[in-house]
């Protein structure tokens, strides 16, 4: 009988072993002498549990004996043979008695393999994001015996505080062999794009600022009116100070309208974007819009009972007098289905562009203010639809709401679905929308 040994190595590594013994019948290596005495054996090298970790020489004396390991024949004509290559050989005596001798020889000379997937190495992180760790340790010899990193493998490493960090690993395999592998990673802040002035008349300038940590591939303002401010590549868009740095841009708009303005950060395997709504530029000379009439509010647009609907009428004026840069006016609203009427009691600012429309304010909703105390804000879009001579309908969005712990607690929208800057609205069921053109 024999004892034989099978090896696995899966994907990742770990290694498995088992021994069985049966029968064995040398087909191809035949003894080059007759049986004789038992050959002494000798096994020399570095062991570590049970495993050669520098290779294993072989010594085979006191006869003439041939030998192979794993089935292939050895040279022993200097007495002695040398197994290096890693794993578990079987090796086989012949010539002795009895014969064939038979043991095995474990190898293991290499160290593991570590391989970090996360963080990845060059990465960038944001402040406070979770993130599991991703790391592969591997050995073909004797096995990993173990894996460390600096967190066990799927839990979030290190966001907590900005700056260039590094992630580590360590193998070992069963050998006493070890290696480790490390990756540097950065973590920056989010952005926090402010915009000032965010109400201003045509040509003058709005000023753009955030902070920005470290080192980035790219920064991009995009101004909402078809312009963009690349860091680098103009005067006028810029950074000081390092690593925690100042993103300062100036801009002047040509034209009124309500803008939402956008930064852009690009680092290694992070981007970051954050808007800034909205950047009001009004003409004071541009005109004013009046309109009354009604449309048919649609389901949802009023909160308290969103399955009311019906008609709902409104009235309003809002310009710019001579010399001021707030407007004036008054807005009224009514949806008698919910009971409902808004009155507007200041107005913020007015923009006219083409055959829309929009101003902002506060009011009250059945001569009350909101339960903070404080006005409800509105916004109203009009259309002009029939201006210079085009054939459309005039529309009409009112959008009344109030803040709580900072949120927008919405009472009224009839276009609930749609973004505050939006251009749509409900098409009038009866009367009309005029923008009145300015006199110069």
């Amino acid at each position: 009988l024999v004892e034989y040994f099978v090896q696995a190595v899966d994907a990742s590594g770990n290694v498995g072993m088992t021994s069985f013994k049966g029968a064995f019948h040398e087909g191809v290596v035949v003894p080059t002498s007759a049986p004789g005495t038992d050959p002494t054996v000798g096994i020399t090298g570095t062991l570590f549990n049970d495993w050669f970790t520098t290779g294993a020489t072989v010594t085979v004396s006191g006869g003439d004996y041939t030998a192979t390991v794993d089935g292939i024949a050895q040279d022993l004509s200097s007495g002695s043979f040398t197994i290096g290559a890693d794993g578990v050989h079987i090796v086989r005596i012949f010539g002795g008695e009895p014969d064939p001798v038979t043991f095995a020889v474990k190898v293991d000379t290499t160290n593991p393999e570590v391989v970090i997937l996360s963080p990845a190495h060059g990465g960038t992180y944001l402040l406070g994001q979770a993130v599991p760790a991703d790391y592969r340790c591997a050995d073909a010899g004797s096995g990993v015996q173990s894996c460390i990193g600096l967190v066990p493998d799927g839990v979030p490493f290190d966001t907590a505080a900005v700056g260039s960090k590094s992630f580590s690993v360590t193998a070992t395999d069963f050998a006493g062999h070890s290696s480790s592998a490390s990756a540097i990673y950065h973590v920056v802040r989010d952005l926090d794009l402010a915009v000032s002035p965010a109400l201003l008349a045509v040509g003058d300038t709005a000023t753009a600022t955030s902070p920005v940590y470290g080192t980035f591939l790219s920064a991009v303002i995009d101004w909402g009116d078809g312009t963009t401010c690349r860091v680098g590549a103009a005067a006028e868009c810029t950074v000081t100070g390092s690593p925690e740095g100042i993103l300062t841009a100036t801009h002047a708009y040509g034209a009124p309208g309500v803008y939402a303005v956008t930064l852009t950060v690009v680092y290694a395997g992070l981007t970051l974007t954050d808007t800034f709504e909205f950047v009001v530029v009004y003409d004071p000379s541009a005109g004013f819009v009046t309109g009354g009439g009604s449309i048919e509010s649609p389901a949802g647009a009023y909160s308290l009972n969103p399955s009311l609907t019906g008609k709902a009428s409104f009235g309003f004026v809002a310009r710019y007098k001579k010399g001021q840069t707030t407007p004036d006016g008054n807005t009224q609203f009514q949806f008698k289905a919910a009971d409902f009427k808004f009155m507007s009691v200041a107005y913020e600012w007015l923009v006219v562009a083409g055959s829309r429309a929009q101003f902002k304010g506060t009011g009250t909703v059945n001569g009350s203010k909101a339960p903070t105390g404080e006005y409800y804000k509105f916004f109203l879009v009009g259309i002009d639809g029939d201006l210079q001579g085009s054939d459309k309908p005039d529309a009409f969005r009112i959008r009344v709401w109030y803040e709580l712990d900072g949120e927008e607690v919405v009472v009224y929208d009839n276009q609930r679905d749609e973004y505050a800057n939006s251009d749509a609205a409900t098409e009038l069921g009866g009367g009309s929308i005029v923008i009145h053109s300015s006199k110069k």
